[in-house]
């Protein structure tokens, strides 16, 4: 299961932009994408990841909470 974190889809701009700031500057990577999501997607699904069973992916940019 992917969980991510804060991402920019243009769905959060009614977040207040001072939320936004506080949550990206406690992400050590600043706010994600859906290509960082579509990415571990990808490679869940690939033959990389065989060995990977029933755990919770955090794709969060390190987000500190």
């Amino acid at each position: 299961m992917l969980a991510p974190g804060l991402l920019d889809t243009g769905l959060g701009e009614a977040l207040d932009e001072k939320i936004r700031e506080e949550k990206a500057q406690r992400s050590m990577l600043g706010i994600g994408s859906v290509d960082d999501i579509a990415a571990t997607a990808v490679f869940l699904a690939g033959s990389d990841a065989d060995y990977i069973n029933a755990v919770l992916i955090r794709v969060d940019g390190g987000l500190v909470y």
